[in-house]
């Protein structure tokens, strides 16, 4: 891979609960601005933490509702 010798990657792992886990991760050049990535990664983490919660709301709402999702 000859053209990814100028590039790195930071990546960062995720657990949102019931097993669900996973990484998430960034190729950029070797210059770039690591704390920035890495505060956009963690950023990213949370706001994927938080969609996964609010889902987990809304399909509990609907069971004890009894409504199904729909795929």
């Amino acid at each position: 891979m000859e053209s990814m010798k100028d590039c790195s990657v930071v990546t960062a792992t995720y657990e949102l609960g019931d097993g669900l886990q996973g990484t998430i991760g960034i190729i950029g050049p070797k210059r770039m601005d690591y704390e920035k990535v890495m505060n956009n990664l963690k950023s990213f983490k949370a706001s994927l933490g938080q969609l996964f919660r609010d889902n987990r709301v809304v399909d509990q709402e609907d069971t004890e509702n009894g409504k199904a999702r729909e795929p």
